[in-house]
């Protein structure tokens, strides 16, 4: 896992740096996040992948889980930036200059992750809805199936005691 998540982070690394000091191009730009997306959801994979490994429920593994619902927001906040990026307009605000900068797609990630949703930031396009969809989906899942997960490994870790 470690060899993977270094090979994918080299060419994320790379894009990052040529996009912002070497060619600053929109082109460029979308390469970037497509790397960038992709090391993400790999991260996010192995993370999860960890929690459901262990069999103890401990602090490491409370911080494991948190990161990795974290890391869930940012990978979905990354892809809306590509989203807008490939497709202009797909996150429309509700402020009197409509425009949508990264930090309100980090925003409108994580209102979306948590299923809040105040709807200041809206999605206008089919692609934007999707991934909208999805993540309110991910999120909600992600953490009853968590919730599962713990309580079941400490129950069984105290039946063990």
């Amino acid at each position: 896992t470690m060899i993977a998540a270094t090979v994918l982070a080299i060419p994320a690394f790379f894009a990052i740096v040529w996009h912002f000091f070497v060619d600053y191009t929109v082109a460029n730009e979308e390469l970037t996040l497509i790397f960038v997306v992709i090391y993400y959801v790999f991260t996010t994979i192995a993370i999860i992948r960890n929690i459901f490994r262990r069999n103890t429920v401990d602090a490491d593994i409370i911080i494991t889980a948190i990161s990795a619902y974290l890391m869930i927001g940012l990978c979905f906040a990354v892809s809306f930036m590509l989203t807008e990026t490939i497709v202009p307009g797909s996150l429309l605000e509700g402020t009197a200059d409509g425009i949508v900068g990264w930090t309100d797609i980090f925003y409108f990630s994580f209102v979306t992750l948590t299923t809040l949703g105040y709807g200041d930031i809206s999605p206008a396009t089919p692609q934007a809805r999707s991934l909208a969809t999805l993540e309110a989906v991910c999120g909600v899942m992600y953490m009853s199936i968590l919730i599962a997960r713990l309580v079941s490994d400490y129950q069984q870790s105290k039946r063990r005691s």
